[in-house]
């Protein structure tokens, strides 16, 4: 699963689901890239977004929303957008290979428009965006619970606060849909368990 995935959603969960299952064990591997689900004898992945390949089975556990953060000095330096098109003359952190333009899709009241964004920084850790985000270095896009307690802190704050961008679908995947009882069981906790807005 990517890492702030592990640290910020399932991490927390694991002492409640070690203590309801104390015979299973686990040998996790955060990282952003799709292993190889058969050859490398994965039992399950969590990933975010769109899910490639045939042959995997797939069910989906949740969704992450998405909104928009930037520090306050930030937007003391650079003024606070009032409106999406606004956006086009901010800084803005954003996801690979999207690079230094990308295009955010922003959705208000069931109304939804495009906007074309550019930043000098892409990363592919939401961990490190929303550092550089809290650092000043531009508006981020995160889940509700990553930025929280940045937000609590005053490190960040929700900018365009009517407007989301679309929710991201949260998916465990498996290679087959013979699986031992202890992923059936883990992955029924993660769907019953998992809070991700």
């Amino acid at each position: 699963m990517p890492v702030d995935m592990g640290v910020n959603h399932v991490g927390p969960l694991l002492p409640e689901f070690t203590r309801r299952f104390p015979g299973i064990t686990f040998e996790l591997d955060l990282s952003p890239s799709q292993r190889d689900l058969v050859g490398e004898h994965v039992d399950v992945a969590i990933r975010i977004g769109a899910i490639k390949g045939d042959q995997l089975i797939v069910r989906r556990i949740g969704t992450v929303e998405m909104l928009m953060f930037a520090a306050p000095g930030y937007l003391e330096r650079h003024g606070e957008p009032q409106q999406p098109a606004d956006l086009v003359e901010h800084e803005c952190l954003s996801l690979p290979p999207q690079g230094r333009e990308a295009r955010w899709r922003l959705m208000r009241d069931g109304a939804a428009m495009e906007v074309t964004v550019r930043g000098r920084i892409a990363t592919n850790n939401l961990g490190l965006m929303r550092l550089l985000a809290e650092r000043g270095l531009g508006i981020a896009v995160l889940s509700h619970v990553l930025a929280r307690d940045a937000v609590n802190a005053g490190r960040l704050v929700q900018v365009l606060q009517e407007w989301t961008l679309p929710p991201l679908p949260v998916h465990a995947v498996m290679s087959s849909r013979l699986q031992p009882a202890s992923v059936r069981a883990f992955v029924d906790f993660l769907a019953a368990r998992l809070s991700f807005a």
